[in-house]
C-alpha cells in the first residue's frame, strides 16, 4: 500500500515529536503529551 504524501508527513512529524520528547525525558524534563 502506497502512503499519501500527507500521511508520510504526519508520520515524520510524529517521529520528530517522539524524538523530541525522548531527548527531553533524557534530560529529566517531563515530556508534554499531545
Amino acid at each position: 500500500m502506497i502512503e499519501s504524501n500527507e500521511e508520510q508527513e504526519w508520520i515524520e512529524l510524529k517521529n520528530n515529536w517522539h524524538a523530541l520528547c525522548f531527548k527531553k525525558s533524557k534530560r529529566g524534563e517531563k515530556p508534554r503529551v499531545l
